[in-house]
């Protein structure tokens, strides 16, 4: 199932305690995670302690942003870097958005 855009503008959204965005309509294939230069340096684009939408089975291509595993870092460690092809053995999303305001 692909995430589902009901907007164009994506807003951070809260309702209760969940955080959130306006507009996307998460899917099983997409997840959130906390952006952290705790165990690496992030690319300029992308803002220390940012919430980041990862979509696990979107097409990317060279230049796109994308989460690949990196043991690294640490045993079981993940990166954020621009892809250098079309096909990366070790992806593991494309980075959808990134949220710093929250």
């Amino acid at each position: 199932m692909k995430a589902k855009f009901i907007r164009e503008n994506y807003e951070p959204m809260i309702l209760d305690e969940l955080v959130g965005v306006t507009g996307l309509m998460l899917s099983d294939d997409v997840f959130c995670s906390i952006a952290s230069e705790d165990d690496g340096v992030l690319p300029h684009d992308i803002a220390n302690n940012s919430i980041i939408f990862i979509d696990k089975k979107a097409k990317y291509k060279k230049e796109d942003y994308i989460v690949i595993k990196d043991s690294r870092v640490t045993e079981d460690g993940y990166r954020i870097t621009k892809a250098l092809s079309n096909k990366d053995k070790y992806f593991v999303g494309r980075l959808m958005m990134s949220i710093k305001i929250y």
